[in-house]
């Protein structure tokens, strides 16, 4: 034998047949040498994997691609959802405080039963309500001969909230079926919970 010989060695993972090709400076080879017949059927199977394996990167390749197109697709969708949502909650946000401004410019008597006009502050309050981040929807807003600002929030018959907001305290009532159910004197933050956990019932 000469003193530069060919081995080669495989192994079988599955469907992969690792040609590995080594050169041996040793006289006796300590493993098997491989006929020239022998040869020929390893680089005949080496072709036909290589090309097995571009198709399924190749396959893959394309997967990425179409999935990368898909999502950029839909998060386009969402972000211009997004968009219009956010526009709409501005225009809500404006409509109320554009109501909230003519309340405030109530005079005594604007119901013709001797209501008196609104405390200022008391419509700066509602105003930092429903401008506030932590209110995820708008109310529909009404004076009443009270002296308080009613937010109202009706998803149908059968789902009617209520807020009473005074200067100093807020009431709620609520209808949900037949079931009612009234507090008075709640916390800004068990308001803004209850709008939005009655909200989330659409």
């Amino acid at each position: 034998m000469n003193n530069s010989q060919q081995e080669y060695s495989f192994n079988n993972t599955g469907t992969d047949i690792e040609l590995n090709q080594k050169l041996s400076l040793d006289n006796e080879l300590p493993g098997f040498a491989l006929s020239q017949n022998d040869m020929e059927q390893f680089k005949v199977k080496e072709k036909y994997y290589q090309m097995k394996f571009r198709k399924i990167e190749d396959t893959q390749n394309a997967i990425i691609s179409t999935t990368t197109e898909w999502f950029s697709d839909i998060q386009e969708k969402i972000n211009n959802l997004g968009k219009q949502e956010i526009e709409k909650q501005k225009l809500l946000i404006r409509e109320n405080i554009s109501r909230l401004t003519e309340i405030g410019q109530l005079e005594d008597n604007w119901d013709n039963y001797n209501a008196q006009k609104f405390n200022p502050n008391l419509i700066f309050r509602c105003i930092d309500i429903v401008t506030s981040l932590e209110l995820e929807f708008q109310p529909e807003i009404f004076p009443t001969a009270k002296g308080s600002i009613q937010f109202e929030y009706e998803l149908d018959d059968y789902h009617y909230l209520e807020f009473e907001i005074y200067l100093e305290k807020i009431d709620l009532y609520t209808r949900i079926q037949e079931r009612k159910i009234i507090k008075n004197n709640i916390s800004l933050e068990e308001f803004f919970d209850t709008v939005n956990d009655f909200q989330s019932q659409i």
